[in-house]
């Protein structure tokens, strides 16, 4: 049985549609993460799973039973807002003690606690700092050890990072994945950020417009977006569309895609071959659309080029811009079509408007949408 499981959930104010049938399952000890665009129904959907809102329709199960009739205090689940919402008139142990005088704990079990989240979020020796006293980091910490210390079924994470600026962002991202592969808590992790998504959780289910598009682990959903949509919001620029001719042996398929060049004026449409890791259910004589991630191609010469029957094409190139560890080049094909690749900063790249010649590698995908 699935620990918690949000079925069928629809939310609308007013005329506005926030969740349209929303189902999500995720078993004890997992981390998923809500992934879209501000307004898409992420934190709704939280919210409803607190208690903070009701669905319109639909159930929000833990442990097979309805909490519809729960209310917030009695669900034993714990959130932390992007904005920490710490008590400025409390102390760091104050703070973090707060939850669990509620639960009217004794004092002893109280102090055990607080000074066991304080060495869990490595903020040792912090009880007496008042908040105003704090770093950026520091608050987000002692949030997430005062969303902890009740010791909640469900810990929510409402943007915990969104607050905090870049390079402050990325340290700690390290640090909350640490936390809670230790605490091994159960997590929906609400988030914008790709990057936090791909790293936080177990799974990922990117939302639009209160649906959930898809649900798969960060490294299959981005090897294998399932459509152009989610393809277009994890970033990746370089889709062409085409048509599936025929299979070929093992996983490779044959289509017509206008990419290959056949001398440095003209580009005509041809039959290419390209390779893929996954075709189960593709099917013969079908608009698609091919999808070449940044690192997904590398640099050949003509004669190599020529020699090949399969998995690569030419354009010329536009510009290119080193970024530290690699070179992103960008490449115009027929009708114009601008593809961005990455190479080693170490690769020898033909200069502005010559020919360049690519193969790529397996990680060529369909997308279906």
């Amino acid at each position: 049985m699935k620990e918690l499981v949000l079925k069928n959930i629809s939310k609308k104010i007013g005329d506005e549609t926030f969740l349209k049938d929303v189902n999500i399952s995720i078993n004890k000890g997992e981390r998923l993460c809500l992934l879209g665009p501000s307004g898409c129904g992420k934190t709704t959907l939280l919210r409803i799973t607190a208690g903070l809102e009701m669905p319109d329709s639909g159930d929000v199960l833990f442990c097979g039973k309805s909490l519809l009739d729960i209310p917030p205090h009695k669900r034993n689940f714990g959130m932390m807002f992007q904005e920490f919402a710490l008590f400025p008139h409390r102390n760091v142990y104050e703070n973090i003690s707060f939850g669990l005088e509620m639960k009217k704990q004794v004092k002893a079990k109280i102090k055990s606690r607080v000074h066991e989240m304080l060495e869990l979020v490595s903020l040792e020796g912090y009880n007496n700092r008042r908040v105003d006293e704090l770093s950026g980091g520091e608050r987000q910490r002692v949030a997430l050890a005062r969303t902890l210390a009740p010791e909640p079924e469900i810990l929510m994470l409402d943007e915990p990072l969104g607050a905090l600026d870049r390079l402050l962002r990325e340290r700690l991202l390290a640090d909350l994945c640490h936390i809670l592969s230790k605490t091994g808590i159960t997590t929906i992790f609400v988030t914008h950020d790709q990057n936090e998504a791909f790293a936080a959780a177990d799974f990922v289910s990117v939302m639009d417009s209160g649906s959930i598009e898809q649900t798969d682990t960060p490294e299959k959903l981005y090897n294998n977006p399932v459509s152009k949509k989610i393809a277009d919001f994890l970033g990746f620029q370089n889709i062409i569309k085409g048509r599936i001719t025929k299979k070929g042996r093992a996983d490779t398929l044959y289509g017509e895609f206008s990419l290959r060049s056949c001398d440095s004026d003209s580009f005509e449409s041809k039959e290419v071959k390209f390779n893929f890791r996954e075709i189960k259910g593709r099917k013969e004589n079908r608009d698609i659309n091919l999808l070449f991630h940044p690192d997904s191609a590398s640099v050949i010469s003509q004669q190599e080029f020529n020699k090949k029957d399969k998995d690569r094409f030419s354009g010329f190139v536009v510009n290119s811009f080193f970024q530290g560890s690699v070179k992103r080049v960008s490449v115009k094909t027929t009708h114009n079509d601008l593809f961005f690749f990455d190479m080693p900063r170490n690769t020898t790249l033909p200069e502005k408007g010559e020919m360049i010649f690519l193969s790529t590698k397996r990680a060529g995908l369909i997308s279906t949408g």
